[in-house]
């Protein structure tokens, strides 16, 4: 194993190659458990951020808390899918190490199964404490390494056949002199043979949520942080590469056109 702390362009993976809704295939009793504990948690009303919202698996159902939604994602491939299921959520595709909006914007930021991919993990924390409003929340989920000795900070532990590096970082790494830790759950106790041999059950996944206190014995742990800065708080507009606001379908400024994917990847025309 070898620690990273920053990335490249070669960090990125082959995603247009890699179809992640076919990950979720018999797994319907975890993607219920998730959706539920997710949404329950997220702050109603105002504004949400998903980031690497993939093929929008929870972004729909977040869509049903929030009057303003945003999705970022690299794939176009899951973007597109996920254009193709989602009824008012803004769909944006960038990378997450600079999110492309301004400061204390969001009221709430959900993260679900990204950071453990990503080499600065700090980075993207600072980053989502910078797009969070005061008193809003990020919620996390990674997986949970505390039954792993010797972990000091983001350590690359494996690599997937799509270039999908695989990191695994303490519990403290998450921490961030901006957030508050107001609670931690645990997710995955049918994320195995047994609950796939049970997807029909798809009801098992109130046990699943019901349990989740006992966050140490499952693979997957959920945190949620409280907001604590000052500053004012701004509406969510998305930022072209040029600094400027997207409205509607094109930058105010330099007056590139958007489509409904806004794609923040592609060098102006």
């Amino acid at each position: 194993m070898r620690a990273q702390s920053e990335g490249t362009a070669g960090d990125i993976p082959d995603y247009e190659a890699y179809d992640y809704e076919s990950e979720w295939r018999g797994r319907a009793i975890q993607d219920r458990a998730e959706r539920e504990l997710v949404t329950r948690w997220a702050d109603r009303g105002g504004s949400c951020l998903e980031l690497g919202g993939g093929f929008g698996r929870l972004t729909l159902a977040l869509e049903l808390k929030f009057e303003k939604i945003f999705m970022v994602d690299f794939s176009k491939r899951n973007l597109t899918k996920a254009s193709e299921r989602l009824k008012k959520t803004r769909l944006i595709r960038a990378s997450i190490d600079r999110i492309p909006f301004e400061d204390s914007t969001f009221d709430s930021v959900v993260v679900v199964r990204v950071l453990h991919h990503l080499p600065d993990l700090a980075g993207a924390i600072e980053e989502m404490a910078r797009v969070a409003r005061d008193g809003g929340c990020i919620i996390m989920g990674v997986p949970n390494t505390s039954r792993r000795d010797g972990l000091t900070g983001n350590t690359l532990v494996a690599c997937g056949p799509q270039g999908h590096k695989i990191y695994a970082a303490p519990i403290s790494a998450y921490a961030h002199p901006l957030l508050q830790r107001v609670g931690i759950r645990g997710l995955g106790l049918f994320d195995n043979r047994l609950g796939r041999g049970l997807r029909s059950l798809e009801s098992l996944f109130a046990v699943d949520v019901a349990t989740s206190s006992a966050w140490a014995i499952k693979p997957q742990i959920f945190i949620k942080f409280r907001v604590r800065k000052g500053g004012p708080r701004r509406e969510p507009r998305v930022i072209c590469p040029c600094g400027s606001p997207v409205l509607s379908d094109r930058c105010g400024s330099c007056g590139r056109s958007y489509g409904k994917i806004i794609d923040l990847t592609q060098p102006p025309s």
